[in-house]
């Protein structure tokens, strides 16, 4: 049997912005690998998200909901700097 915690999360702006960056950093840091040939729509995903000021512009990006899923999954790691 699992213990699992449900967290809440508000999806404002801030939030928003904030997990974007984050899950930024966590892929230029080379924290979080991918395999090319196994996620393929993730790649894609990646490659067509254009941001401005960190707000995703989902109108462009291919597959948003995937980059949205990683993105919350990726809430609870951070870089420590």
């Amino acid at each position: 049997m699992y213990d699992t915690t449900v967290i809440p999360v508000t999806f404002t702006t801030a939030e928003k912005k904030s997990m974007l960056l984050n899950l930024k950093e966590l892929i230029d840091s080379n924290v979080i690998a991918i395999d090319l040939d196994r996620h393929q729509q993730l790649i894609l995903a990646l490659r067509t998200a254009p941001a401005t000021d960190m707000i995703l512009n989902k109108e462009t990006t291919e597959i948003d909901d995937l980059l949205d899923a990683l993105s919350l999954a990726c809430k609870q790691f951070t870089i420590n700097r």
